[in-house]
């Protein structure tokens, strides 16, 4: 069974270890209660004790597996990440394909037939810019303890005053982009989760008890950001 295995390689119990990714503490007024985490919960618990063994360990690889343009029946954070990769290669594409060859043909008095091509860098921008592009506003929210995933798309709303950004009327959570490639609705239920990527306290008191020198060692001090 994956809790065994996993406890095995990791020199801790495996109940505690399956206790610490199935559910979690809550203090309150003194007492302490144990909740169940939903299965999409314990996921994401399990995601970022991986992402904390990588960034503590200090062995950061990168690597780009680029799926494509995503656009689904319900598009969460992971399409806005492809997409936004998707809109930087698209970018790249269109500079050194088009924008690039074109002045090169003109400065060797080339004659050739300009292409139109729609320069996607202002959607980038809307993107990428700071402190008041998507992405740095979706950090600040993820920083206040209240935020939820409500207030972000009010946030968005309220800041991205661009033609690639709308609202759609009804649906709360949700918001559009028009990307090169089309329209996409997003979701945003669970963006501020897992903008997070926090590490439970519940898994570090468990890496605590490993067997594993290293491992003691790693989970110590207090954790850098995943």
């Amino acid at each position: 069974m994956f809790f065994f295995k996993a406890a095995a390689l990791l020199s801790i119990g495996a109940e505690e270890f399956q206790e610490a990714l199935t559910s979690h503490c809550v203090v309150t007024r003194g007492e302490t209660i144990i909740r169940t985490n939903t299965v999409d919960k314990a996921g994401d618990v399990r995601d970022a004790m991986s992402k904390a063994f990588n960034a503590e360990s200090g062995m950061n690889v990168g690597i780009l597996d680029i799926f494509g343009f995503e656009n689904f029946k319900r598009n969460s954070f992971e399409q806005l990440c492809i997409n936004i990769a998707n809109e930087q290669i698209q970018f790249y594409f269109n500079q050194h394909i088009f924008a690039l060859e074109q002045m090169e043909y003109q400065s060797e008095g080339i004659d050739a037939a300009l292409v139109k091509y729609e320069d996607n860098r202002p959607l980038l921008d809307m993107f990428l810019q700071k402190p008041m592009g998507l992405l740095s506003l979706l950090d600040e929210e993820s920083r206040f303890p209240q935020a939820t995933d409500q207030t972000l798309v009010d946030k968005f709303e309220d800041n991205l005053r661009f033609k690639y950004f709308w609202r759609p009327k009804c649906v709360e959570l949700c918001f559009g982009i028009q990307h090169y490639a089309g329209k996409v609705l997003y979701d945003a239920c669970g963006f501020l989760e897992k903008n997070r990527d926090t590490l439970p306290a519940d898994i570090v008191v468990v890496l605590r008890t490993s067997e594993n020198k290293l491992l003691q060692q790693l989970f110590s001090s207090p954790l850098t950001k995943t």
